[in-house]
C-alpha cells in the first residue's frame, strides 16, 4: 500500500536528500543541509509541541506532514517554533511536480508515468503478493499473524556485508501482545486528560513499544522463517502495558511555594493511574526480525521497519 511515509521518503530523495530513519522521524541530509520531518495522521498541537522540544536545537528544517488540515491553532504555534506543516494540498503541490519532472525526463503519459513511479517508488509490495488484514482479524490462536516485512534475503545481504560481512541468514518471527489503549485522568491544573493509543509488549523480551498505527498485517509469508515462542503470559504482558501507559502520560509541573520569605520550587507529577486506564488485547502478532551472523560480527535488522535493532563486532575477524 502506499504509506504517507513512504511518499515522504520519496519526495526528499527527489530533492537530493540522502534518508535515514530513527523513531519513527526522517532525516534528510545534503552537503550542509539537514531536513527533520515529522508525519501523522492528524498533526496537533502536542505533536508541534513535542517536535519542537526534540529538534529545537538541532539549526534544521523542520516540517510537520499529515494528509488531514491542521487543527485550528496549529499553523501559528508552528510558526512561532520556525516549524513548517506540509497538509494534504502541499503534499499534492510536491506530488505534482515529482510526476511532471519524471515525464519530462521520460516521455509518454502522465497517467502511465504515475502509476509506474507508484508501484516502483512508493509501493511497499508484500511477499509473495499477500494482502494486508484488518486488526479485528486478529486472533489469540496458534495462526501466525506477521506484520509485513519489507526486507528480504537480497536486501539483507546488501545492507550486513558493507557492516559484518554476513554469511549466514535466519528470519525469525518474534512474538508480540498488541494494545489498543483509552486514558482519561485529571492533569495540570485541573484539566482533564484523554488519550488513546497502541503499543506492543515484546512477548519473547518483556519490552513495550508505542506505535503511531496497526502496522501492515499478512497471513503468511514466502520466505522460511522460525517462530519464536512467548517467554511471558498475558497476564505479565498487561502489567506491562499499563505500565508503559503510565510512563508515557506522565506530566510534571512545577509548584512554586513561599515559605518565610523563602521560595520553593517543587515538581509535581499528574499521571494516570492503573484504575483510569483501559486496555484491550488484540491478539499476538510476529515481528519478522533478521538474525545476521558475519565474519565480522553479528547483527539483528527488523525486516518490518529496516531499522538495526542490534549490532556486535567481534574483536577479531573469523576466518
Amino acid at each position: 500500500m502506499v504509506t504517507l511515509k513512504g511518499i515522504l521518503v520519496h519526495l526528499l530523495q527527489n530533492h537530493g536528500f540522502e534518508v535515514s530513519e530513527k523513531d519513527d522521524i526522517l532525516f534528510g541530509e545534503k552537503k550542509d543541509q539537514m531536513v527533520i520531518m515529522g508525519f501523522t495522521d492528524e498533526c496537533t498541537t502536542d505533536f508541534v509541541t513535542d517536535m519542537n522540544l526534540r529538534f529545537r536545537d538541532s539549526n534544521s528544517n523542520i516540517i510537520i506532514a499529515s494528509m488531514k488540515d491542521p487543527l485550528p491553532g496549529v499553523h501559528d504555534l508552528a510558526s512561532s517554533f520556525g516549524i513548517t506543516i506540509w497538509d494534504s494540498r502541499d503534499l499534492e503541490e510536491e506530488i505534482g511536480s515529482i510526476i511532471f519532472d519524471h515525464v519530462n525526463a521520460h516521455g509518454g503519459s502522465t497517467i502511465l508515468q504515475f502509476s509506474e513511479m507508484v508501484k516502483a517508488e512508493l509501493v511497499d509490495p508484500l511477499p509473495g503478493g499477500h494482502q494486508t488484514i484488518a486488526v479485528d482479524q486478529i486472533g489469540k490462536g496458534d495462526s501466525e499473524i506477521i506484520q509485513a516485512p519489507l526486507l528480504h534475503l537480497e536486501d539483507v545481504k546488501e545492507i550486513s556485508q558493507k557492516t559484518v560481512k554476513g554469511f549466514k541468514y535466519d528470519l525469525e518471527l518474534v512474538p508480540h501482545f498488541l494494545y489498543e489503549y483509552l486514558c482519561i485522568y485529571e492533569g495540570r491544573q485541573g484539566a482533564e486528560r484523554k488519550f488513546t493509543g497502541i503499543l506492543m509488549v515484546n512477548a519473547y523480551t518483556g519490552i513495550s513499544t508505542s506505535i503511531d498505527r496497526v502496522p501492515d498485517l499478512v497471513e503468511s509469508i514466502d520466505i522460511p522463517h522460525v517462530r519464536i515462542e512467548p517467554k511471558i503470559d498475558e497476564e505479565e504482558a498487561g502489567r506491562t502495558a499499563i505500565s508503559r501507559v503510565i510512563l508515557e502520560h506522565t506530566e510534571l509541573e512545577d509548584i512554586i511555594i513561599e515559605k518565610e520569605h523563602t521560595i520553593i520550587t517543587e515538581k509535581t507529577e499528574f499521571k494516570p493511574t492503573e484504575e483510569e486506564i483501559t486496555i484491550s488485547l488484540k491478539g499476538i502478532i510476529y515481528v519478522p526480525v533478521w538474525c545476521v551472523e558475519g565474519t565480522n560480527g553479528v547483527m539483528i535488522i527488523n525486516a518490518a521497519s529496516g531499522k538495526v535493532v542490534s549490532e556486535e563486532y567481534y574483536s577479531k575477524k573469523i576466518e
